[in-house]
């Protein structure tokens, strides 16, 4: 679909529900009216993802069904055939003619969302002690991936982020980016100094096939319930982690809302309930992932300054939103630094230098 296709679907009287709002990502557009959420896949291709072909989002979008019915199977209702019947744009198995494909959810209360719940100083010590639980248990049920984690492949992933080189300097300047590069450079050294620990964390359980992207804006936190949605369909190598590397996302973002006693209080729980941090090694670990994590944020807001820049969506300024996606890349970096400082690099230095 085109974007005037989306904003036409979203104002068509057939769209069940109601006439949507929507909403807009770097990979989806996102319609909600009162009782549901359809998300449509955008035909783009990134280093990470390639959606350009009606075939591939509709496989995605039964993917990331079938995934996500692990955490929230009373929200995700099926894959959602989108567009015409009797003229006008409409969704179901009954159209004259289907021009493409989406997810539709039920709605939840976006007042529970954990970003909202932080951003408005609504979350509770009680509701993070239920968080660690929720995440805890998820991670004892979680199919288990017996190979270990390959540090290069985690080296791999950390310079993706050089995709946005263009829009760091823009945003946060030629020095972020010159930093960003060094990162880059020592993160091959610094992993291989974990791989027989990655070897023994997959051999005790602790590389599951997890959620991939458990930042604060996927999850809702109700009062009879933790819910996680929104988990990566398109690449199973991100999906299939450490949990180590999950329990740091939602680390990163509760210190992103400037929260780090949440942090102490959900890393406390999560290691009560489901202990598997025992060595220097294992928490030099936490704080890689953690700084990996802050890096896939930042580079997030550089993709969606880009988008700004091409095509600003509708309905907002384009100031605001770019000066937005400036706020939080310069959190996230400031962040990612933060963690990348405690990490022992100086002695990974004095070996290299030894070699």
């Amino acid at each position: 679909m085109k974007k005037e296709d989306v904003y036409h679907l979203a104002n068509s009287p057939a769209l069940p529900g109601g006439r949507a709002s929507v909403l807009e990502t770097h990979l989806s557009w996102i319609l909600l009216n009162d009782t549901y959420v359809f998300k449509i896949k955008k035909p783009v291709r990134l280093s990470f993802v390639d959606y350009r072909l009606r075939a591939q989002r509709r496989y995605y979008c039964a993917r990331e069904v079938k995934l996500n019915r692990r955490y929230a199977p009373g929200v995700y209702l099926g894959v959602a055939p989108l567009g015409y019947q009797n003229g006008q744009w409409a969704v179901g198995d009954q159209l004259d003619e289907v021009v493409d494909y989406g997810i539709q959810m039920n709605r939840l209360d976006n007042g529970l969302q954990l970003n909202n719940l932080l951003a408005n100083n609504r979350l509770s010590e009680s509701d993070v002690l239920r968080l660690a639980d929720a995440l805890a248990a998820s991670h004892r049920r979680a199919e288990k991936v017996a190979m270990p984690l390959d540090p290069q492949r985690l080296a791999q992933d950390f310079a993706d982020i050089s995709q946005v080189s263009v829009e760091i300097t823009a945003i946060l300047g030629p020095e972020a980016n010159a930093w960003i590069g060094e990162c880059r450079y020592w993160a091959p050294l610094l992993v291989e100094r974990w791989r027989e620990r990655l070897q023994k964390r997959a051999a005790r359980g602790w590389r599951i096939d997890g959620h991939g992207d458990l930042h604060s804006g996927n999850v809702f936190v109700y009062p009879q319930e933790v819910l996680f949605f929104d988990a990566i369909e398109f690449n199973d190598s991100w999906r299939q982690t450490d949990v180590l590397d999950e329990l740091a996302f939602l680390s990163v973002d509760l210190a992103y809302y400037q929260r780090p006693d949440f942090v102490e209080v959900l890393w406390n729980r999560y290691q009560e309930v489901y202990p598997n941090c025992a060595t220097a090694a294992d928490r030099e670990l936490f704080l890689f992932f953690a700084c990996y994590r802050a890096s896939v944020r930042l580079k997030v807001a550089a993709l969606v300054w880009r988008q700004e820049i091409a095509q600003p969506a509708n309905g907002h300024s384009r100031e605001g939103a770019l000066a937005e996606a400036r706020r939080r890349a310069g959190r996230y970096f400031e962040l990612m630094r933060n963690y990348w400082e405690r990490l022992p690099l100086a002695e990974i230095a004095s070996l290299s230098a030894q070699n």
